[in-house]
């Protein structure tokens, strides 16, 4: 039975694929980082919640982590929610090369939109929390994604290190 939502709210689920990332931003609300216990959803129970997701009315499904392009197997992850759901896939866009940009490139064509964090309209700022030559590498993965057709928006946290440069942030983003 499908449950209704007011028209003001859009039903939706975050499902936390992993909790490892190749980053460890201070400020990660999921506590992710290369040095934490891995731990992920198996595929079986993704399938799960997508079919559950779907019967109770959801809308929207955001895939998160961790950094989802860490898990072998996102792309299957990525084509069971799109298929039934409109999906957003959050990542730091780091790891577009080798077996994950053919991961990705193997996407094309499935409905499925990408956030990306970026924290900054420049490497100062944006590398302050993630590290050193982040900026560069998550600035490149936007670009491969653009490349490859995908819609695209950015998020940023606000940090002492870009506090005031949300417009210019903005401004690159669209630029």
């Amino acid at each position: 039975m499908a449950h209704e939502c007011p028209d003001q709210l859009v039903p939706r689920l975050w499902i936390y694929t992993n909790f490892d990332c190749n980053l460890e931003c201070g400020y990660c609300c999921a506590r992710s980082g290369p040095r934490v216990e891995r731990r992920s959803l198996s595929i079986s129970d993704h399938r799960r919640l997508i079919e559950e997701a779907v019967e109770y009315g959801i809308q929207e499904v955001y895939l998160t982590g961790g950094e989802p392009f860490l898990l072998p197997d996102i792309a299957d992850r990525i084509r069971i929610s799109a298929e039934r759901v409109s999906t957003t896939v959050l990542t730091n866009a780091m790891l577009f090369r080798g077996s994950r940009l053919a991961s990705l490139q193997s996407l094309v064509g499935v409905p499925v939109r990408f956030q990306v964090s970026l924290d900054g309209p420049n490497a100062e700022a944006h590398d302050a929390v993630r590290g050193t030559g982040s900026w560069e590498k998550a600035v490149s993965g936007i670009r491969q994604l653009v490349s490859c057709g995908f819609s695209v928006s950015a998020s940023t946290t606000e940090t002492s290190a870009n506090i005031g440069l949300g417009e210019e942030t903005r401004r690159f983003v669209v630029s």
